[in-house]
């Protein structure tokens, strides 16, 4: 399948009721891809392959009125997996690789006092995803869901913010210039 997106921004606040200037306008146009291929073992088994294009609209600050947008997020997707689905159990397993692109970050910005939102140059993310039932009886099951994540990390992030310790004179410092490649990705 395909999807064609267009979003559009546009952002306006007001101050104490007196209304402010329009400090973002901006559209977006992205098609993105979905192909999955899957193979029967059985009625109760199958294993599949899904390849995927994602698109997360560009977004603003609900607080900073001079902040401008950050772009939208695009992501690449593969995964490969097995499903099986019996009377008295159900097992999915599946190993995944995603690929961010613009990937969007919030960031407390210290001259406006006010969290803005900003773009990651990329990251990657690889793992595996496993969720598993044993039904008891109808009244009672059990499950157990857990994600391996080996892989979390900024591959390209040359302008992240950061607060240095320790604290200084006015409180935290920041390195508004921290080259975060290669750094685990922030859990928020």
């Amino acid at each position: 399948g395909v999807r064609v997106n267009h979003d559009s921004l546009t952002a306006e606040g007001s101050y104490f009721g007196t209304p402010l200037a329009t400090y973002a306008n901006k559209g977006w146009t992205s098609t993105t891809p979905r192909v999955s291929v899957m193979y029967k073992f059985n009625p109760a088994v199958n294993a599949y392959f899904t390849y995927s294009q994602g698109f997360k609209a560009g977004v603003v600050s609900g607080q900073a009125n001079a902040a401008p947008p950050a772009n939208p997020e695009k992501i690449s997707a593969y995964e490969v997996g097995l499903k099986t689905a019996q009377r008295n159990y159900s097992l999915n397993v599946a190993a995944f690789y995603y690929d961010y692109r613009d990937l969007q970050v919030e960031v407390f910005d210290f001259k406006s006092l006010a969290t803005i939102p900003l773009n990651a140059a990329k990251a990657e993310i690889y793992g595996i995803d496993f969720d598993g039932a044993i039904k008891h009886n109808d009244a009672f099951q059990t499950r157990l869901v857990t994600t391996y994540l080996p892989k979390a990390e900024y591959t390209s992030f040359p302008a992240a913010i950061v607060f240095i310790p320790p604290l200084g004179g006015h409180g935290l410092v920041t390195d508004t210039q921290f080259d975060a490649t290669g750094s685990r990705m922030l859990v928020t």
